[in-house]
């Protein structure tokens, strides 16, 4: 078992690592600049490159990343490292001297907590199911969704997610201190966490009634909460300001707005579930089956939805995002704001069905042509996806699908001559292998 379980991670971090990106997207590209000054110029203020990035924030005249700061915070020290053993250098160029940041920031903050979620859900489906179906169901549930199109970039998603899911795991076994740690780094990598911080506290007194249960659970997400009060404090001069207020892009961040959320639209909740624009099920369609099964096999009936850890705070996310006026997140492959609930939904799904006797024509027919488009679009767009592309899988996605692979940034391109389209087939070849020795002994899914 073991043995096995290596297997699994290295395999996994292979795939999840095979494209790491390095294009100078807005939103990455905030997050690499406090990294390159903070080693360089000894400030977390990004004036000497500003003009890199869109996504910035502007206070007392100096510019600073809008993000949340704790994915650059962790790959300063490797990146620290590596200018301190002469790996990297700086380099006049923008483009070569920032390259390092992107490609540490995109396997420290996308590949690995993408391996992480992968061990989770192997660990947790395997106590109901032989290690090879519980490999086999967790890689077919991530790689067959759009979480998999955001491992090995910088973006904070796939990061916050691995996060949430921790603390998901910790309250549920009711390891209150560390389930508040683990929100704690959650929130401070993505602030859209916070909201599910007093639902989970009320939630905690209502399953366990005790307040010893709900100051253990505070404890451990106290130090977090004070560290983001004092970076709220270093750079806007007050605990209760963020940068985000203090954009210089977005209008709806800017003061007085309510940091762009009103109330939840009809049309967002639509374009946040069902849409081929940003539907989650249309981008997860690996949670259809676990919907169907679940509805079929009457569990439902048997829920506490009120104590439910993860019922009421998913019609939170989806009534939070639908409020915001960017609720489409811009750029992107999928409704990537709601990366942290797609992966608490995936594991409890993937853990569903592997309680359940399905048919196996329906799982890996939807798996297979899930997988299959995932693995184009790493190929190709990845998350570059222009907003105004209502309808991306009739407009977009398969006409750059009729170009062949051409994303270059993947281990074989960067570092071999080797073509986009060679190495996306090597990735495809050494997935399909991997599940093939999976499921080559009958097993029942």
């Amino acid at each position: 078992m073991k043995r096995f379980t290596l297997f699994f991670l290295l395999i996994n971090l292979v795939l999840s690592s095979f494209y790491l990106d390095s294009w100078h997207n807005a939103n990455t590209t905030s997050r690499v600049l406090p990294v390159l000054n903070c080693i360089d110029k000894r400030t977390i203020t990004i004036d000497e490159y500003a003009d890199q990035t869109m996504d910035k924030s502007k206070v007392n005249g100096h510019y600073y990343s809008d993000k949340a700061p704790l994915p650059s915070f962790v790959v300063i020290p490797f990146y620290a490292a590596c200018r301190a053993l002469g790996i990297v250098h700086y380099k006049t160029d923008f483009n070569a001297y920032s390259r390092p940041v992107f490609l540490l920031g995109s396997f420290i903050c996308g590949s690995l907590p993408f391996v992480l979620i992968c061990f989770l859900f192997f660990k947790y489906i395997s106590q109901n199911t032989d290690e090879k179906k519980a490999a086999m169901l967790s890689m077919v549930f991530l790689y067959a969704s759009f979480v998999f199109v955001f491992s090995g970039t910088f973006f904070t998603h796939v990061f916050s997610a691995a996060l949430l899911l921790m603390s998901y795991i910790f309250i549920k076994e009711k390891k209150h201190f560390y389930s508040g740690l683990f929100l704690g780094l959650a929130f401070l990598s993505d602030y859209t966490v916070l909201f599910i911080i007093p639902i989970w506290a009320i939630q905690i007194y209502l399953n366990e009634k005790k307040f010893k249960e709900i100051i253990s659970f505070s404890l451990g997400l106290a130090p977090l909460i004070l560290l983001f009060l004092l970076y709220n404090k270093i750079t806007t001069g007050s605990p209760f300001d963020l940068l985000y207020n203090h954009s210089t892009f977005d209008e709806s961040s800017k003061p007085n707005a309510n940091l762009g959320f009103s109330h939840p639209s009809l049309k967002a909740l639509y374009g946040l579930t069902l849409s081929t624009y940003r539907g989650i099920l249309i981008y997860c369609p690996m949670l259809i089956l676990a919907i169907v099964y679940f509805i079929k096999s009457k569990e439902w009936n048997k829920v506490n939805w009120a104590k439910n850890y993860l019922f009421i705070i998913a019609i939170g996310y989806f009534l939070l995002i639908s409020s915001h006026l960017v609720w489409w997140g811009g750029w992107s492959y999928g409704p990537r704001q709601l990366m942290p609930l797609a992966v608490l939904l995936l594991f409890e799904g993937a853990i569903f069905i592997s309680k359940q006797k399905i048919n196996q024509f329906a799982f890996w027919g939807l798996g297979s042509i899930a997988l299959l488009f995932t693995w184009i679009v790493k190929g190709t767009v990845v998350y570059s996806v222009p907003t105004e592309m209502t309808s991306p899988f009739r407009d977009y996605f398969f006409q750059n699908a009729q170009n062949g692979l051409t994303n270059p940034n993947n281990i074989l391109t960067m570092y071999l001559p080797i073509s986009p389209t060679i190495a996306g087939i090597v990735w495809l070849c050494l997935m399909i292998v991997t599940l093939w020795w999976f499921v080559k002994k009958p097993t029942r899914v």
